[in-house]
């Protein structure tokens, strides 16, 4: 960006000629001492600002919520709501709702797309439903005033159809390749509740909806005697430019990774494997100068599904991941204690308090910030509930100390 600067260009005022005199010393005092007055003032108003703003920060603890694109950050931000008894609307419930059908619909027509590009042929009779559903768009219809989306009862019967097709399933087992949202089973397996006429979707509804965050929201909750400003921005790459914008007063980064993205690519770039660009994205965060002294809170997400993927043994990490031992294929504990390594390792010159319920880290001598790694699974409110309380545990001291009066 280019600075202009103005430039004035101050003219002898004998040069000007003999309209305008030059004015006297009491003059040029008056003038001082008027300016000096007028940027007391504006001292003043500043720190009284400052002073006011220092006073709200004392209980104020802001959150910065990073990750790439599907990590799952915004579903620890929807779980925290819940656990914070912060009400969705009914503007809210009814796009929930809504988004339900959408990724029901999105998710189908991924796997429908990918047939033909993994040359996995459907059985000849699901062929004109697949083309049927293939043409419908992702959005459900609004009856006259009512907003309530409708759901058409064909597309129902004809997304059972699909996905019960062995071809599709064998597509399904293959679906990392292109990044198919991972809630695709949940939905097919509530589709009943989906198309009841009063239906209302649940909070595990809520927590399983899938969206792309874009821009930038923050979000309060009050826990006692502290306020938390959680500040949640979009993590697909066009989004990260955005980043910059919210990292004044931040006293701790929540940094959420797809742990069972290890063997799957980034939806917006099918050339990137997802766990090596959030590798990437971490070091750029953590190595940053601006965060060098604060706390960071590393959520390996997804360990439900990351679990199910390395103990099932189709999904193997060595054909990613060459430096993991191919002896320990299979062992989930093993394969969570490797990645976690790989994020601690990034972060050379900090403390890392590695913790398992609950989250606990012992602070070392120097100056920098700690790390607190956990495994987490944003759809499991109880489990999330733990770790909620421990990084509230955790940000509580560091409050503390910062004020001096803890040691």
């Amino acid at each position: 960006m280019t600075l202009h600067s103005n430039h004035h260009h101050l003219y002898p005022l004998s040069a000007m000629g003999n309209c305008v005199s030059s004015p006297s010393k009491d003059d040029n005092d008056l003038l001082l001492k008027k300016r000096d007055a007028r940027a007391r003032k504006r001292t003043k108003s500043i720190e009284t600002k400052i002073r006011a703003d220092e006073r709200r920060r004392g209980n104020e603890i802001k959150i910065l919520l990073l990750g790439a694109g599907g990590s799952g950050k915004s579903t620890v931000l929807k779980v925290m709501r819940l656990l914070h008894h912060v009400p969705f609307t009914e503007s809210e419930i009814s796009d929930y709702r809504a988004l339900m059908y959408r990724n029901l619909i999105e998710g189908l027509h991924l796997l429908l797309d990918l047939c033909d590009e993994l040359e996995i042929e459907l059985d000849p009779s699901i062929l004109p439903i697949a083309e049927s559903l293939s043409s419908i768009p992702h959005t459900p219809g609004y009856e006259g005033n009512d907003f309530s989306p409708l759901f058409p009862q064909e597309v129902k019967g004809d997304a059972l159809a699909i996905w019960s097709d062995p071809g599709l399933q064998e597509v399904w087992k293959r679906s990392r390749e292109v990044a198919v949202p991972e809630n695709l089973p949940y939905l097919m397996a509530n589709i009943d509740r989906f198309w009841e006429p009063d239906y209302v979707p649940s909070e595990s509804d809520i927590l399983h909806a899938r969206s792309k965050t874009t821009g930038i929201s923050e979000t309060a909750f009050q826990v006692r005697d502290h306020k938390y400003l959680f500040v949640d921005v979009g993590g697909q790459k066009s989004e990260r430019r955005k980043w910059l914008h919210c990292f004044d007063g931040v006293d701790a980064i929540l940094f959420v990774v797809n742990l069972a993205g290890y063997d799957e690519v980034l939806e917006e770039d099918r050339d990137a494997n997802q766990t090596r660009d959030a590798l990437l994205l971490f070091q750029s965060i953590v190595s940053n100068p601006l965060f060098l002294s604060k706390t960071f809170l590393l959520f390996l997400n997804k360990t439900d599904l990351f679990d199910q993927k390395v103990a099932s043994g189709l999904s193997p990490i060595t054909p990613t991941f060459s430096d993991y031992p191919s002896e320990d294929e299979g062992d989930v504990l093993k394969a969570r204690a490797f990645f976690q390594r790989k994020f601690l390792r990034l972060a050379k010159t900090r403390d890392s308090g590695v913790a398992g319920p609950p989250l606990i880290g012992s602070r070392g001598s120097n100056s920098n910030g700690m790390i607190y790694s956990h495994f987490s699974t944003a759809v499991d409110k109880s489990g999330m509930r733990v770790i909620m309380m421990a990084v509230q545990e955790v940000m509580v001291r560091q409050l503390i100390a910062e004020m001096g009066l803890l040691s």
